[in-house]
């Protein structure tokens, strides 16, 4: 029973529907009517040619022609090949038949490329108008200046999305970008003999195996050949296309600000190194694009490794130019200038990081470099060598046959007995599946140790790389790209942080809570009696001091006549009004907290007692009041500061400077000491707490500041 569930589990290869609806723009050798005839081809496998069809430059030629590939599920490789393969179109010219000619001949008009890295990301539809880029010779090459490019219109579906929600959200998509190797060593000479400049590095495909990816073709220019700003991706694997059709349509390297980069040379004094070696000097570039898709134990590997061991290894190649006499079955893959650079993928495991481009130095390669940085007891270099000539072999033969027929039967009998048809790679495999020889590659990667450029190491003994030591006395760098869909480690919302803060430290409110009894009511009274009082005799000394500075002797008449003037003066002011009004809300609390009463009354001879009594003890406590703050002499007044806060963080910070770290602590106690409740005082506090190396009274001011706004914006 179990294993027919495992069996209903597994889900069929789904069939992507690539449709070619139509084709404009079109011209041929003889005229502006041509014979045409599209061959779709997947790295290695044809799935098609659609039926031969007429087309003219005016009017759009409906082909509708489809073919299928299939897409397995229970292999990630699958998914892999989608994401960096490009599906190709040839389109090529029919001749017509000439007297005593026997078989129709065929010219390649040109070539498109098709993305499908839509349908990993989930989507399940994709119309394109794709521009068909001419090859040498084509009568698309030199158009008219009044022409329009020519175009291919393309559908492709797919009934399922490939990724259903559980493995998008897992997985992940990585996209590596390969620019230029700036400085080389300075025996690589444009002219003479050429060679082959690769470079590779290790892809997680499991949480416990990795593949090499490598970028081949590497093109040495002079340093007076500028670069534009902008430089357009190419496909690392382009399968069998040539030209302008290489290109990734949409996809450019741009060039970041230095100070924005995550590589090795950022400082000042490698900046006028950095312009010379990009305008001056040879440089080797690539400018290609790989993706390689991740399942959920591949990111969760990838991520360990980082964790583990921050340094990624880049390694960089000279091989020679493979022989292509017939017979020659091996090529000569000697590696020269074996160099490594280490890119440090830590940043990957910041919060919401999902990119990281800069320039890395090359250093010439060892194992013992290699074991030193990332712990991995050897590179991939030999790896690396047979996939870069297995590739180079793959897009050795023409894109499109020159005479149909014979070719095309050719083909056929060499697919029905297993052998190799002349222009291409062996024949039958699934849809897509990555050849049997990068697999081979990967498991020789866990199993094999791959010798060092110098032979054996000595223990404890760092070797030489004779020729990669170049790489070092040039300075020589490689700047690379990294890319993710998604983090590694996603960003929390701002909603999300602060609920996590106010867990930790809970916002304390503005005015702290109280307590109400009936003794903080009468205290609250006596207060606003105090308050009044001292108000009233501020009044009293304003309208009646200079007469009062006499020493005669005060008469009874005087001072009635005096306190008639004070009543009619608070009166006629409205100063009454506001010193009722103050004293209105202890009253109330009075009410509330002495006596208890919180309702109405309905009897209005139990209100009149009540108020006698709540006036009999007003009364009462007012004269207490006034006992205690009233003396015979006048307090003195309390002076204003001289300082503000500002200036008091102005004395802290000279204080700082000249390392009296007591006085500093003191003015900004005193900061403290004027404003509980600023929070811009406590975080001042704890970054001087920090600075003297003082953690724990650093966290206890941190932690009022969040406490009092958990908005502030240094903390």
């Amino acid at each position: 029973m179990a294993t027919e569930a495992d069996v209903s589990q597994v889900r069929p290869p789904e069939p992507i529907s690539i449709t070619i609806v139509r084709a404009r723009n079109l011209r041929g050798s003889k005229g502006d009517s041509v014979i045409v005839m599209i061959k779709v081809e997947f790295g290695d496998k044809v799935l098609g040619e659609s039926p031969k069809v007429e087309c003219s430059a005016d009017i759009p030629a409906e082909i509708n022609f489809s073919t299928n590939l299939n897409c397995t599920y229970d292999d990630p490789l699958a998914l892999d090949e989608i994401a960096h393969r490009p599906v190709v179109l040839t389109v090529t010219e029919v001749l017509p038949k000439e007297k005593r000619q026997k078989e129709e001949k065929t010219n390649v008009l040109g070539q498109c490329c098709l993305d499908l890295v839509t349908f990993v990301r989930g989507g399940t539809e994709l119309k394109e108008s794709l521009v068909i880029n001419p090859l040498a010779g084509s009568p698309l090459e030199n158009p008219p200046p009044e022409a329009q490019k020519p175009e291919l219109d393309i559908k492709v579906t797919v009934n399922e999305p490939l990724l259903d929600e559980a493995l998008l959200n897992d997985g992940n998509l990585m996209t590596i970008s390969v620019g230029s190797l700036y400085s080389p060593p300075d025996t690589w000479s444009v002219a003479g003999t050429q060679y082959m400049y690769s470079t590779a590095l290790p892809v997680p495909i499991s949480s416990d195996r990795e593949v090499p990816v490598v970028f081949i073709n590497g093109c040495l220019k002079p340093g007076v050949e500028k670069e534009p700003p902008s430089k357009q991706k190419k496909w690392a694997v382009p399968g069998s296309a040539q030209g302008n059709s290489v290109l990734m349509p949409d996809r450019f390297m741009f060039s970041d600000p230095i100070d924005d980069e995550d590589g090795d040379l950022k400082a000042k004094e490698d900046r006028d190194h950095r312009i010379q070696a990009e305008t001056e000097k040879n440089r080797v570039t690539w400018n290609m694009e790989r993706r390689c898709y991740l399942e959920s134990s591949a990111v969760r590997g990838f991520q360990d490794t980082i964790a583990k061991n921050r340094y990624w290894p880049v390694e960089v190649m000279r091989l020679p130019q493979p022989a292509g006499g017939k017979g020659k079955k091996e090529d000569d893959s000697t590696v020269g200038f074996h160099g490594v650079a280490f890119l440090n993928l830590a940043p990957l495991l910041y919060p919401g990081v999902k990119r990281i481009r800069g320039a890395f130095k090359v250093v010439g390669y060892t194992d013992y470099v290699l074991n030193e940085k990332t712990k991995r007891r050897a590179g991939i270099s030999d790896e690396a060598t047979k996939i870069a000539f297995n590739m180079l072999h793959r897009t050795a033969a023409s894109p499109a046959p020159k005479k149909g027929g014979k070719e095309k039967e050719g083909e056929k009998k060499d697919a029905k007995k297993g052998q190799e048809p002349p222009a291409k790679e062996p024949g039958k495999k699934s849809s897509v599946t990555r050849s049997n020889s990068v697999l081979q590659h990967s498991s020789e990667m866990e199993v094999s140790q791959v010798k060092s450029d110098t032979g054996s190491e000595a223990e404890g003994q760092a070797p030489v790389n004779v020729e990669g030591q170049q790489y070092t006395e040039a300075r020589s760098y490689i700047m690379v790209e990294i890319c993710l869909d998604k983090p590694l480690v996603p960003k929390r919302p701002p909603e999300a942080l602060a609920k996590r803060v106010a867990e930790l430290i809970p916002p304390r409110p503005m005015f702290p809570k109280r307590t109400d009894g009936a003794q903080k009511a009468v205290e609250d009274f006596h207060a606003q009696v105090a308050s009044v009082a001292n108000l009233i005799l501020d009044e009293f000394r304003e309208q009646f001091g200079a007469e009062l500075k006499d020493s005669e002797p005060q008469t009874n008449e005087a001072m009635e006549s005096r306190r008639q003037k004070l009543i009619y003066e608070m009166n006629s002011s409205g100063k009454y009004f506001a010193f009722k009004e103050q004293l209105k809300h202890s009253v109330v609390k009075i009410v509330r907290e002495k006596f208890l009463r919180t309702t109405g009354f309905t009897d209005k001879n139990e209100l009149q007692t009540f108020l006698s009594e709540l006036y009999v003890y007003l009364i009462d406590q007012m004269h207490v009041s006034l006992g205690r703050v009233l003396a015979l002499e006048d307090q003195p007044p309390v002076p204003q500061p001289l300082t503000d806060s500002a200036q008091l963080k102005h004395f802290a910070r000279e204080a700082e400077v000249n390392q009296n770290f007591d006085l500093a602590a003191t003015y900004y106690k005193e900061r403290i000491a004027r404003d509980k409740n600023d929070s811009d005082c406590w975080f001042d506090f704890g970054t001087f707490n920090l600075y003297i190396n003082d953690i724990t009274k650093a966290e206890e001011c941190f932690k009022e500041c969040i406490a009092i706004n958990q908005k502030n914006l240094h903390g």
